[in-house]
């Protein structure tokens, strides 16, 4: 099978005021299925995906950021041809995060650890989260547990973290057929199990620095 059976690929996209542009991709698996996500299950996910995350995605944001789409597509398994369905919603919703002193790089910001219970690197997933944006949220080398940040990336893993054997499901028609899953193109490439389900989504207390934010990237 060229396109992975029940995966699919979840890109949140947003920009701050200035234009830089904040991109955040998971994977979600339905075990259940016997084939890959088609087009009308793709645009009902991305649906659900902002109906399940607005409150929590947009939490991070500030007021001067907004949230642009959240693409999902199927996944293409490595050494293949075929072309990767995928399906858009738009909310085009501004953030609910006010902010006030001094600035900081948009570089820093925290990172949520998708923690899969295998001992190897191919399973090791993670997110930079959107821009700190404010001195506020960061105490030295850590996050300040009781800035707004923190709280916003708090509640974003929790809201993730339903998506895992613990967690209470995700809501939605389709949605709520599928988990939380760390893909490895790795594995996928080797002919062995490529997705692993995370069982933890774990705020990191340090914060973190991405570059590519500086350069321009996401």
């Amino acid at each position: 099978m060229a396109l992975a059976n029940g995966l699919a690929a979840v890109n949140f996209l947003s920009h701050q005021g200035d234009g830089q542009v904040s991109s955040n991709t998971i994977h979600i698996f339905n075990a259940s299925a016997g084939a890959p996500p088609d087009v009308t299950e793709l645009t009902n996910l991305a649906t659900q995906v902002v109906a399940q995350f607005s409150a929590t995605y947009r939490a991070m944001l500030t007021t001067n950021a907004t949230w642009d789409q959240v693409v999902v597509k199927s996944v293409k398994l490595p050494g293949t041809t075929d072309i990767p369905g995928e399906a858009a919603n738009s909310p085009n919703l501004a953030g609910l995060r006010t902010v006030t002193g001094t600035a900081i790089p948009q570089g820093l910001c925290g990172v949520i650890s998708l923690r899969v219970p295998a001992a190897t690197r191919r399973f090791r997933g993670h997110i930079f989260c959107p821009p700190a944006y404010n001195a506020g949220a960061v105490s030295g080398n850590g996050l300040d547990p009781a800035n707004a940040y923190s709280i916003a990336l708090v509640n974003f893993a929790l809201e993730l973290a339903k998506g895992t054997p613990t967690g209470a499901g995700w809501t939605g028609a389709q949605l709520s057929a599928y988990k939380l899953v760390v893909y490895s193109p790795t594995q996928a490439a080797a002919a062995l199990a490529y997705t692993g389900l995370v069982q933890a989504v774990v705020v990191r207390p340090k914060v973190s620095f991405l570059r590519s934010r500086e350069r321009g990237g996401s």
